[in-house]
């Protein structure tokens, strides 16, 4: 009989972190021990300890899930050091010196490091990174949509596209958000689009003289994020120290 997973999901009220709850407590090979939220929920349905703070949990557990805030990421680095457990991270909206530590904590413990667990996340990646090797004399567009309520603009997935597609230039591009004049020869340009219950779409545009190549992803239910966190957890539970990313998970 295999070892059951013991999970802590760090950010559960928030809405990912609830799904990748519902989703574990069907599974038969997980088990979420308990939650840390600063944000304390009354009304989330929720039968597992739910701590304000990480002194807090007496659980022994084998993964932190975090889909929290920028600000809990240290005190989540120090309890999974502490407790030697992995990591999987998924918070957004971090810094370049918070991603830089997480480059750095891999040296010593296994992490995993994506706030967008989705196989069509991952191939509009690779071939957006594929159109601007083959296609790098043309204009690039970055166009995203979301729920009207969405704090960051742009969102981090974007930012990732943009860092994606710029790396394989070179990084000669210079990555703008929004445009109130010509456009520039060497930009990746960002454009925000906020409205309704837009779940999140992607599109990203290659504009020759020419010819135009649009590569375009939806996403239809944030589920699917949910459900590639589950993934996840069971893919390092055997990892050694190092810092993996969607690339090693389905390979590059």
């Amino acid at each position: 009989m295999s070892k059951i997973t013991n999970v802590l999901i760090c950010g559960i009220f928030s809405q990912t972190g609830m799904m990748i709850y519902n989703l574990a407590r069907k599974r038969t090979d997980m088990y979420v021990v308990c939650g840390v939220d600063e944000i304390n929920s009354l009304n989330a349905n929720c039968d597992v300890p739910v701590y304000k703070s990480f002194d807090e949990v007496k659980e022994v557990v084998d993964v932190v899930v975090d889909f929290s805030h920028p600000d809990m990421l240290y005190k989540v680095l120090a309890f999974v050091k502490e407790n030697n457990c992995k990591l999987i991270e998924g918070t957004a909206g971090l810094t370049r010196k918070q991603k830089d530590d997480l480059h750095v904590f891999g040296k010593t413990s296994p992490v995993f490091v994506s706030n967008y667990l989705s196989i069509g996340m991952n191939l509009l990646l690779k071939l957006s990174f594929a159109a601007a090797k083959a296609l790098g004399s043309y204009d690039i567009e970055i166009i995203e949509k979301y729920y009207s309520a969405k704090i960051n603009t742009p969102g981090e997935t974007t930012l990732n596209l943009a860092e994606h597609i710029n790396e394989a230039l070179g990084g000669k591009r210079k990555i703008v958000i929004g445009r109130s004049s010509r456009r520039k020869g060497d930009e990746i340009c960002i454009h925000c689009v906020r409205g309704g219950n837009i779940t999140g779409d992607h599109e990203i545009m290659f504009v020759g003289e020419r010819e135009v190549l649009t590569i375009k992803h939806e996403t239809l239910d944030m589920a699917v994020y949910s459900e590639g966190a589950i993934e996840i957890i069971n893919f390092m539970i055997d990892k050694p120290a190092g810092y993996y990313t969607l690339h090693d998970y389905y390979g590059s």
